[in-house]
């Protein structure tokens, strides 16, 4: 008899913990992340102030259209190039 309210007692913890995330998945927000300003020389550069302004709007159409998976790609990828070029990858 005690091992079937344990059985029934996990299902219910289970069945309780998946509802629980979720209900936290639903309620969270997309967060947007910003390029680091770069420093020194490096912000003075042309191609930093265009790789800014192509941020920028890759970041305008991925707000219109989330299911956009280009725009997201092409985001990452400016993000990562950042990091190379920066070297602070964090």
């Amino acid at each position: 008899m005690n091992k079937k309210y344990i059985f029934y007692a996990l299902i219910f913890l289970f069945v309780a913990a998946i509802s629980f995330i979720l209900i936290r998945a639903k309620n969270q927000q997309d967060t947007s992340y910003q390029l680091l300003e770069r420093k020194g020389v490096q912000a003075k550069t042309d191609e930093y102030k265009k790789i800014r302004a192509t941020a920028a709007t890759l970041k305008t159409i991925i707000q219109e259209n989330p299911n956009d998976n280009k725009s997201r790609l092409d985001l990452a990828t400016i993000y990562i190039k950042e990091a190379r070029i920066t070297g602070n990858n964090m």
